[in-house]
């Protein structure tokens, strides 16, 4: 339940902040992938914190362009569909510098 809410909500609300742990709050990235994405609500979602920029950046640019199909893609690509590509760097470089402690 309270994943669905998140989901729904992070597509209702617009981003309020230009910095990357606002907006990944705010996009409701938490409600799945956990606090800082090192904890994630389910064994097959990734922990996505401590990843490479360039690498989440590819990662949410190929869901926000359909060239994903595989594993949780429908979900993702609605959740990156009003993503812009600053917001993507700005999620990147969020997720890129987490320490891994939630």
């Amino acid at each position: 339940m309270a994943t669905c809410f998140a989901a729904c909500l992070s597509v209702s609300l617009p981003a309020f902040s230009d910095d990357g742990a606002a907006l990944y709050a705010s996009r409701g990235c938490i409600g799945c992938h956990g606090a800082g994405g090192n904890a994630p609500v389910a064994p097959n979602y990734p922990k996505i914190g401590m990843q490479n920029k360039e690498y989440t950046v590819n990662q949410l640019t190929d869901y926000k362009n359909n060239k994903r199909s595989n594993g949780l893609a429908a979900l993702m690509v609605g959740m990156v569909a009003a993503l812009t590509e600053e917001d993507i760097q700005k999620l990147a470089e969020y997720l890129s510098a987490n320490t891994g402690a939630d």
